[in-house]
């Protein structure tokens, strides 16, 4: 008997109940730390979409602003028109505002040999809807009405972000 009793106690090893027991509860925790993750890959990436169109419709209409501010004259477009270009002239500045093929916005320096172009958004959102509006009389300052919309590239609840900049802006003189 004392031979059979010490047979019993050496084996080792699991049953196949606790196996089952301990892969259904392990499944159980795995799937809820998947989602949990899930989520939080979720919130991360529409924070980074909300962040990156507010970020550039900001540094757009800022740039905006400045180079507005600066020219002497509004070349394009004529007064009370509105147009998809923005032509601004002034001292040592020749710059055209315009959206190229993939939807982003660029600034061409005319006065570079060979004219330089650079990218006003970022690689994480595009730029549509743009128009210029020139206000304004002959003789005055004339302002400049701006609408643009920022689209995030990145899928936000299966949608993209978008935020609609609008502003007017004067030239100093």
């Amino acid at each position: 008997m004392k031979k059979y009793l010490l047979a019993i106690k050496s084996k080792k090893g699991f049953s196949l109940v606790e196996m089952l027991i301990y892969m259904g509860l392990f499944s159980i925790i795995l799937t809820s730390l998947m989602q949990l993750f899930g989520s939080i890959l979720d919130v991360k990436f529409e924070s980074e979409a909300t962040s990156a169109v507010t970020q550039d419709g900001r540094y757009i209409i800022s740039r905006l602003t400045y180079d507005i501010h600066q020219a002497d004259l509004i070349d394009s477009p004529s007064l009370g028109n509105q147009a998809p270009t923005l032509h601004i002239t002034g001292s040592g500045m020749d710059y055209t505002y315009s959206l190229d093929g993939d939807n982003n916005l660029q600034i061409s320096d005319n006065l570079a040999s060979p004219t330089t172009v650079n990218q006003l958004n970022s690689a994480d959102t595009t730029v549509s809807n743009l128009s210029f509006t020139t206000l304004g009389n002959t003789t005055g300052k004339k302002t400049v009405q701006v609408s643009l919309d920022v689209k995030s590239k990145v899928l936000r609840r299966g949608e993209n972000q978008i935020e609609t900049f609008k502003t007017t802006i004067g030239t100093r003189q």
